[in-house]
């Protein structure tokens, strides 16, 4: 679970924001974006020596760029410590009823998408096969089993390509086989593989992914379905690392966000970002 949703009070939660941001946003920055005609203001918020009001809060929302869920959740928390804060006071019972149904939502949520980040060893063949992604992506989100005709739909592949990247899955026990309904299923939604040692094979997938880019492109560059976007931007070198963070964590959220195990087609993302 994400650390905010373990905040028990406002300063609490804008602190945890604070330290899952990258390192540039500290409270001076912070102060600034909120546009506080003190600069002591923040820091008497965050220490308690001034109680949150609705202007502060507000402002604080919009600077932190907070999702409709940890809106929610700071309201809330704020709404413990000023009850008046939105004019009509809340019953304390109801509005902690409120905070703990998003904390076991977002329990929930994380179980049904579990990243594996330890990737165990008899998987490394697995990892190698090029099309392994696009077939384990067409698999599903691990909830609902899917059929070989669902997958080879899905992913554009035939059948006899998928079925063998299948039987690779299964012997690594990374996809359940159901021999009395003939489905498959995803055992976790993704695999996450930031360990050592395969570099190699995300190299090799970037490799495979540029060109069908590429292919794709040229024939379908003005489709409503397919982005194709190159662009510059004009950073600090310093900055680098904390940019690379955020931009991976980005892409991350737009695939956990918009991920639908019910969806029938599998579309491909290919990131870059260096220098030309």
């Amino acid at each position: 679970m994400l650390n905010w949703v373990q905040a028990r009070n406002a300063k609490e939660f804008v602190h945890q924001i604070l330290v899952e941001r990258d390192s540039r946003l500290n409270q001076t920055e912070l102060s600034r974006r909120c546009g506080f005609s003190s600069r002591s203001t923040l820091s008497q918020l965050l220490s308690g020596k001034r109680q949150f009001q609705f202007a502060s809060a507000s402002k604080l929302i919009e600077a932190l760029e907070l999702n409709e869920v940890q809106r929610q959740y700071f309201w809330n928390l704020i709404e413990l410590e000023n009850p008046e804060i939105k004019g009509k006071a809340r019953e304390t019972s109801q509005i902690e009823k409120d905070l703990r149904s998003i904390r076991q939502n977002l329990n929930v949520e994380s179980k049904q998408r579990k990243h594996l980040k330890t990737i165990p060893a008899n998987i490394r063949n697995v990892l190698m096969r090029p099309n392994f992604p696009c077939v384990y992506a067409a698999t599903g989100d691990g909830k609902k089993p899917a059929t070989l005709a669902e997958i080879c739909k899905r992913s554009g592949l035939k059948s006899n390509t998928v079925k063998e990247e299948l039987d690779f899955l299964v012997e690594a026990d990374l996809v359940s086989w159901n021999s009395e309904d003939k489905t498959y299923l995803a055992k976790e939604f993704h695999l996450d593989i930031t360990q050592q040692g395969f570099s190699g094979y995300i190299q090799q997938q970037l490799q495979n992914n540029l060109k069908q880019a590429q292919q794709s492109a040229l024939k379908d560059f003005s489709s409503q379905e397919a982005l194709f976007y190159s662009g510059y931007t004009l950073v600090k070198k310093k900055d680098l690392p904390a940019l690379k963070k955020e931009l991976r964590s980005l892409m991350l959220k737009f695939i956990d966000d918009n991920y639908d195990g019910d969806g029938d087609q599998v579309q491909a993302i290919t990131l870059s970002f260096f220098k030309p």
